[in-house]
């Protein structure tokens, strides 16, 4: 009995949803990643619930007003980011840095 229950319990740590909440996106990582590698051009840190500045005509978008276009889906915001746009001409990106920057940037949705 006690190896059918080692055997449980080592089936359900293997299972998918285990491997599934271990690589759940993370906002926190997204926002770190999101200021060293898109700050350059983008306005990316929410600055406690002010809107950004007035952006600039022909500037990268704010963060946040990404997050507030509600045409701007989670799924149009991944597809921006794989592939090459503005400057990142020869930028592409990992996929689950991918997701953690949309899952910051819909954690700015909220006003």
């Amino acid at each position: 009995m006690r190896k059918s229950s080692l055997l449980a319990l080592l089936l359900i740590a293997a299972s998918p949803m285990s491997v599934q909440a271990a690589s759940a996106p993370d906002p926190v990582t997204g926002r770190k990643f999101a200021q060293v590698e898109c700050g350059m051009c983008h306005f990316v840190e929410e600055q406690k619930g002010k809107m950004p500045p007035p952006r600039v005509a022909g500037a990268a978008p704010h963060f946040k007003i990404i997050a507030l276009d509600p045409a701007l889906t989670a799924e149009k915001i991944r597809q921006t980011l794989r592939l090459p746009h503005g400057s990142m001409d020869n930028v592409l990106l990992a996929e689950k840095d991918v997701d953690n920057i949309v899952s910051y940037i819909e954690g700015l949705r909220t006003p």
